[in-house]
């Protein structure tokens, strides 16, 4: 079970590491930039702070004042705040990359007032929880002084903040169940409506179980903003830990809209990746992934979700550990997985400040899609996870050419049908957004952040149709001993499901069609198709039939009847037949309509010296010889036809065959 074939997640290859956690070394972690602060001392003997990249990464030393309880950079990285008491925060400025010793605070309202956490909201702009509420400051750098914007008065027990959001969620109340969240926004802060988590005990209406800081989470879930919150079985019940998602609005109190069906109990911990919801488990030391897109059982307005596929553990992983002395070698460590040292926070990283360690959390797609029992699911799974393409037409490319139950002709269907909704939207989206694109830019209102911004349709997985042509279908088509029968009837399909969403059908998967009934000698079920148009008559069409001539000589017919029906002048199927250096057709055709008399004998030969074929030169020319015998009574060409230098090659080419002739 714990072999990595085994596993639908994985700690990054590249973890952020530090220096562990000892007598003399403290470990903070800044939530809003990513960021480890490893100090040692107090500082004085110095800082490292390690990032997700080297940009973040620098060192300083600080003047020991004390021990820290909290140390964050402003999101410009030019403002350090540190907490040393739990009544004040003091600030240093930095210079060349280290903070100026001379530092300033700003200590929390009200006498004894206990701050129980900080966190930056913008470049110049901090908010100070306390027992007592919330204080909201705007740091002013050069002034070296802090001025209160807002604050509330109220009971706090505990806090958390996603930065991500600029979401604070306060837990007020004896009980805690309570909470209440506020929004940050342009030097401003907006109180939402509070709201109750319920905690009662199912077998006493009045008894009510305290909410623990540990057991609620916030989570970005498809642009939406949930609290997710960890609803433990009583002593007495025999039911696991439901994760409890109460949707986060400016208008109405969080209302609960999901429920998460761990079927477990224990510790547990939270992660995001990609929308996806991961529960980790510690006593199982394993993990489970929910998606609330995916269906589930609706009650009461409640959507009750089970995990998307069976709970696994995350990936062995190994760290690469140097050995003593200057030329030891370096070997790797097994970690341990859902080590009690662990530490999640959002969205998706994992400290071990015991082993040094911070990683980003990762699914596998590749692997998970080979544990999903329903095909149709998968697609529906995979179509919202983001760089999911090369999954999907792998497992698209395996399922069409299995014999197992999951490629039943009703399962290609519906899989093409899901595929090609999510084509149509995103198509009519990028036509909408190119129009408004063109009127920006005709009206001269075009601003820098509507260019540098990505739409979002543009962030959803698409397969189009070549991406199916080149990956898939054709594949299919390659295949040695495919019935080419299967691959038509496949091909259809995947017309008929364009065709339903109103897809213009590109020329190629007719192709596909015509070569798979010739390959297998369906001709009359060829002619059928063209006939009723469920091979749609196209110049490209008709210009592919007529490359299958030597394959199937009637199909002639069939390309000039199809470049009739398009309208196609009986010059514009000359040139195409001279554009494919198909003189001898072109002859043949000029002379089924007609028109070998008047057609320009320049135009045919300059195509037959084009096509570097001696003998297809040689019966070009020998065609107009005698059409000019016919017609004057003399092979001469008129001055007035331009034709010498044809004259003068064809002289060089075969004078000595000439010769002979005679």
């Amino acid at each position: 079970m714990s072999s990595n074939a085994n596993s639908y997640l994985a700690l990054c290859k590249n973890s952020v590491r530090f220096d562990a956690v000892t007598a003399v070394n403290n470990v903070f972690f800044d939530e809003a930039n990513k960021q480890i602060f490893a100090v040692r001392s107090g500082g004085a003997t110095g800082v490292i702070v390690r990032g997700p990249d080297d940009r973040t990464s620098h060192s300083f030393r600080l003047n020991d004042k004390g021990s820290l309880i909290s140390i964050k950079f402003s999101y410009h990285h030019k403002i350090l705040a540190l907490q040393r008491s739990e009544t004040s925060i003091e600030f240093a400025n930095i210079e060349d990359g280290s903070p100026d010793p001379s530092e300033y605070s700003q200590s929390s309202k009200g006498k004894n007032n206990k701050i129980l956490t900080f966190h930056w909201i913008s470049t110049h702009e901090i908010v100070m929880v306390t027992q007592s509420g919330i204080e909201f400051y705007q740091i002013n750098q050069d002034k070296r002084q802090a001025k209160l914007l807002k604050n509330y008065n109220f009971p706090v027990n505990w806090s958390i903040f996603l930065p991500e959001s600029a979401v604070l969620l306060c837990s007020t109340s004896p009980k805690g169940t309570v909470i209440c969240p506020f929004y940050f926004k342009n030097s401003q802060i907006l109180k939402l409506s509070k709201f109750d988590v319920d905690r009662s005990i199912p077998s006493s209406s009045e008894a009510r179980i305290e909410l623990f800081e540990r057991d609620v989470t916030m989570v970005n879930l498809y642009s939406s903003l949930y609290i997710a919150v960890l609803k433990h079985p009583s002593s007495q019940s025999v039911s696991g830990t439901e994760v409890n998602l109460f949707l986060l609005s400016r208008e109405a109190p969080a209302k609960k809209v999901y429920s998460l069906i761990t079927g477990m109990s224990g510790r547990f911990a939270i992660s995001v990746v990609d929308s996806l919801v991961i529960v980790h488990h510690q006593a199982s030391k394993t993990s489970m992934i929910f998606d609330i897109k995916l269906p589930g059982n609706t009650s009461n307005s409640v959507t009750y979700l089970k995990p998307v596929i069976a709970p696994l553990p995350i990936a062995s992983h190994k760290l690469s550990v140097a050995g003593f002395g200057l030329n030891a070698p370096t070997s790797e460590v097994e970690c341990q997985l859902y080590a009690p040292t662990w530490i999640v926070f959002q969205p998706n990283i994992i400290i071990d400040a015991a082993l040094g360690c911070m990683w980003f959390l990762q699914i596998k797609l590749d692997a998970i899609s080979t544990l999903f029992q329903n095909v149709v699911q998968l697609f529906d799974f995979l179509l919202l996870r983001r760089g999911s393409k090369a999954v999907m037409l792998k497992v698209l490319k395996k399922m069409l050419l299995s014999d197992n139950e999951g490629s039943s002709y009703k399962n290609i269907a519906a899989v093409f049908d899901k595929l090609n909704t999510v084509y149509k939207t995103y198509t009519e989206a990028e036509q909408a957004y190119l129009q408004m694109r063109r009127q920006e830019a005709a009206s001269g209102s075009v601003s820098t952040s509507n260019i540098n911004n990505v739409p979002p349709h543009r962030m959803q997985v698409v397969v189009d149709q070549s991406d199916m042509y080149t990956h898939v279908l054709s594949v299919l088509a390659r295949q040695n001993g495919i019935d080419q029968i299967y691959v038509c009837q496949v091909v259809v399909e995947y017309i008929r499901s364009l065709d339903q969403n109103k897809l213009t059908i590109q020329h190629y998967l007719y192709e596909l069609i015509i070569h798979a009934l010739i390959t297998s000698k369906n001709y009359h079920q060829l002619q059928q198709y063209i006939h009723y148009n469920l091979i749609a008559d196209s110049r490209m069409i008709a210009g592919y039939l007529l490359s299958l001539e030597s394959s199937y000589p009637p199909v002639y017919q069939i390309a000039l009847d199809m470049y009739k029906r398009i309208s196609t002048t009986n010059d514009e199927i000359v040139d195409i037949f001279l554009a494919k250096h198909k003189i001898l057709e072109a002859i043949r055709f000029v002379k089924s309509v007609s028109m070998h008399d008047s057609v320009s004998a320049r135009k045919f030969l300059e195509a037959a010296l084009e096509a570097d074929d001696d003998l297809l030169f040689y019966e070009t020319f020998k065609f107009f010889e005698q059409r000019n015998h016919r017609l004057r009574g003399k092979k001469d060409f008129s001055p007035g036809e331009q034709c010498e230098k044809f004259v003068t090659h064809y002289e060089e080419l075969f004078e000595d065959f000439e010769i002979i002739a005679k």
